[in-house]
């Protein structure tokens, strides 16, 4: 599983090109799909978006490969609000240079996904 969810993390990390969603979508503020990242990467040949838009294309290959997969919200150190794709505790992030355990973040945990679409969002129980 490990392997899988490296070489999904490597292939994002080389195809990935941050955007704010003003640049991409014309809007502050946009959650792109996985068929819509899909589209614009078999135009161009790289991703182009925010946080949200890696963790989206990480989640689907996450899923596609049999794979759990869903979505962190979380607040980094500098208190900004900021989005990455989990599997089994391992963190898919677009400021890291690898995958990391959820434990070896400096983030605050918020709420998270359903591991299949349209399942509910839950907030992260601090303890």
């Amino acid at each position: 599983m490990a392997t899988t969810v490296n070489s999904i993390f490597a292939a994002a990390k080389v195809q990935f090109h941050y955007l704010s969603d003003q640049q991409c979508f014309g809007r502050a503020e946009y959650w792109a799909c996985l068929t819509e990242l899909e589209r614009a990467e078999a135009r161009t040949g790289e991703i182009h978006g925010d946080c949200d838009d890696f963790a989206a294309w990480c989640v689907g290959h996450l899923r596609a490969a049999g794979l759990p997969g869903r979505y962190v919200l979380c607040q980094v150190e500098t208190g900004e609000w900021h989005c990455v794709a989990e599997s089994n505790g391992l963190i898919l992030d677009n400021r890291q240079s690898m995958v990391m355990h959820f434990f070896g973040l400096p983030y605050v945990w918020h709420s998270v996904s359903g591991y299949h679409a349209g399942e509910p969002w839950h907030s992260i129980k601090k303890v």
